[in-house]
Formats: C-alpha cells, structure tokens, sequence
C-alpha cells in the first residue's frame, strides 16, 4: 500500500484545488472557490446552483456542508475550507448515476492502464430535484 504521507497530499481537498488551478487543470474537475465572493461572482447567471463546503482534510463525506447559492453568504465557515459547485446536469445510465473506474499505475515517468475499467451503477434511481 501507498503510505499516507504520499496520498495525503492528494487527499487534502484545498490543497489539490490549488494545485489543479495552478497546473491549469482545474476545468477537467467540478468548479472550486477559495471564497464565498469568488463562488458568487462565477455563478452569477445560476441563481439554483448547489455548493459542497467541505473541509480540506476530512474524506468519507464528513464535515461537509451542501448549501444553496442563496444561502451561502451565511453558510457557516469553520477555518479553512474549499467550496465546490455541484454538477447538477449528470450524466446518468437508465437515470442512475455511475462511477467509471480505471487502474493506472505511474512508474518511472510512465502511465500505464489496465486494459480493463469497470461501471458501477447506482441501484437508486436519481432524483435530479435532490
């Protein structure tokens, strides 16, 4: 297994934020904001959209916080955080969402793939008024 003070830096949300911004990455990934008013300026002809407040060093969902564009002017802010705007126009399989994983292994400056990935379908359908 890979030791944690290799993943945590890809782990720790704010800091991989910065670092697909400033690779110039970041448009591959949902939208991420380092402050109320930036996410605010940039979804200023969305006034439905959702963001993820979430803490920079939690996984598993833990400590994260979905609030609507309008409420988050008052959203509470604990310390560090990143805001991520929500994807709200999925693309589903049969209106399920679906995970597609791939392996990858990087050794010596090479990526290879596995010739196989896998789709995993969520067995809920998807209400998009969620």
């Amino acid at each position: 297994l890979i030791g944690r003070e290799v993943t945590d830096e890809f782990d720790h949300k704010l800091g991989l934020a910065r670092r697909l911004q400033a690779t110039g990455c970041e448009a591959a990934f949902a939208p991420h904001f380092f402050s109320v008013e930036d996410a605010l300026a940039a979804t200023t002809s969305e006034p439905g959209a959702l963001f993820f407040i979430k803490p920079p060093g939690q996984t598993g969902g833990d400590g994260i916080s979905i609030v609507r564009r309008s409420e988050l002017m008052t959203a509470r802010l604990d310390g560090d955080f990143v805001i991520q705007q929500a994807v709200q126009n999925l693309a589903l399989i049969d209106e399920r969402k679906f995970v597609i994983r791939y392996f990858a292994l990087i050794h010596a400056g090479n990526l290879y793939l596995h010739r196989r990935g896998a789709v995993v379908l969520h067995h809920v359908p998807y209400d998009r008024g969620s």
